[in-house]
């Protein structure tokens, strides 16, 4: 395996690893966010009390726009845990023939994930194609049950380079918008840092950092599992 291919793979891998903890960690930041709300929403019922009453016990108006900011702070998070989570075993396929049909997609995906996991096998399902009929090679989305295969899978991604029939092929993790948007600023900012000339700049757990022997430098991005 060449040097190139061992890169993209340790970076797939860390990748990887970064995802899984970013949706435990919206996770765990919901239950709490939950648990504040239900706080704040259960005193109101509780003593039943008015708009009125809430604006002069919290001292005007803002107590009432803070609940609701809060409130709406909460769906916001609830709905993108939700999200990863459910995105959280999927894979997206890049570069599969879109005149191919569905039999013959699923086809090529058992015979792609065969080569790449030595016939080792388990339960996949091919979710379609992902966006407009237009679009000339739409990707694919494909859920697989066992999360430690799709780790293996993601591990394992670069390799397909190797095989013709398999060398066009890209595998991606099911990204949501807001990790597709935080996933492109951590890129950006890695290339700008290899341009500027600095060594040893690669992604690990959500932040650019620069490996100097075993001290781990952030150079861009928040140590946290959290976005």
């Amino acid at each position: 395996m060449s040097l190139e291919m061992r890169k993209n793979g340790k970076e797939m891998k860390d990748r990887q690893e970064t995802l899984e903890a970013e949706v435990e960690g919206v996770k765990k930041e919901v239950v709490e966010v939950a648990k504040d709300n239900k706080t704040k929403y259960s005193e109101i019922v509780k003593h039943g009390l008015t708009v009125e009453q809430v604006n002069a016990d919290r001292g005007g108006y803002s107590g009432v726009e803070n609940i609701q900011a809060q409130d709406r702070e909460f769906q916001v998070r609830l709905t993108e845990a939700m999200e990863r989570d459910k995105r959280k075993n999927n894979v997206v396929i890049m570069g599969i023939n879109e005149d191919l049909s569905e039999d013959e997609t699923r086809d090529f995906i058992d015979d792609m994930l065969a080569k790449l996991m030595d016939n080792e096998k388990t339960k996949i399902e091919v979710k379609g194609r992902i966006g407009k009929n237009r679009d000339k090679c739409r990707p694919v989305r494909v859920e697989i049950e066992d999360h430690i295969y799709r780790r293996n899978v993601m591990k394992k991604a670069s390799t397909l380079k190797t095989n013709a029939k398999f060398e066009k092929v890209y595998i991606a993790p099911d990204l949501t918008r807001k990790q597709q948007e935080e996933d492109k600023i951590l890129r950006d900012n890695l290339k700008k840092f290899r341009n500027e000339g600095i060594e040893g700049v690669k992604i690990n757990k959500g932040c650019v950092v620069r490996m100097d022997g075993n001290n781990r430098v952030v150079l861009f991005g928040a140590p946290s599992t959290t976005q």
